[in-house]
């Protein structure tokens, strides 16, 4: 089980409730600047995504600290697949998660997310879940789909059979 608090803040009760529930991770239970103050007093691994799209250094710095034990990459918003890449890599040389997901980007978008996710080797389990929309996605005026990649299956990620991202686009 994991949360995301999106930076809204924990007040006590809530804390031990996550402890006692055996949350996995807590992601953004308050923005950076609290949560370098507060150290790690919330009991549960906690990870950001937001604070590492807004200023990576400062997430990087956080982590190097021990503040946090995994950091949410979002290609989309951190400037492509390299650089999501590039910070996954810094998060491991500093012994920290680095868990792919996505924007609810396209199945094109999250296909490329998956692809990162599976480059970043197995071991993780990465935010890349089916949400409402994704199925039958459309583009323009609906005139042509995209089809969801049957290797991303709703429930886990399975390495594709050929090379590209596995998309197909068809006219309505």
């Amino acid at each position: 089980l994991r949360v995301d608090e999106n930076e809204a803040g924990i007040g006590d009760g809530l804390a031990r409730t996550l402890v006692d529930a055996r949350v996995e991770l807590c992601e953004d239970p308050w923005p950076l600047a609290e949560l370098r103050r507060r150290g790690p007093e919330l009991g549960v691994p906690i990870a950001i995504d937001a604070a590492v799209v807004r200023d990576a250094t400062a997430a990087l710095a956080a982590a190097r600290e021990g503040q946090v034990a995994a950091v949410v990459l979002k290609p989309t918003a951190l400037g492509g697949l390299l650089r999501a890449r590039a910070l996954a890599r810094a998060a491991h040389a500093l012994g920290v998660r680095a868990i792919v997901s996505h924007a609810l980007e396209s199945p094109i978008g999250v296909a490329a997310c998956a692809h990162l996710a599976l480059a970043l080797g197995v071991g993780e389990t990465h935010g890349l879940g089916r949400y409402a929309g994704l199925d039958g996605f459309r583009v323009g005026a609906h005139t042509a789909s995209i089809e969801v990649p049957d290797w991303l299956a709703p429930s886990e990620l399975r390495r594709p059979m050929g090379p590209g991202l596995g998309v197909t686009v068809e006219r309505v």
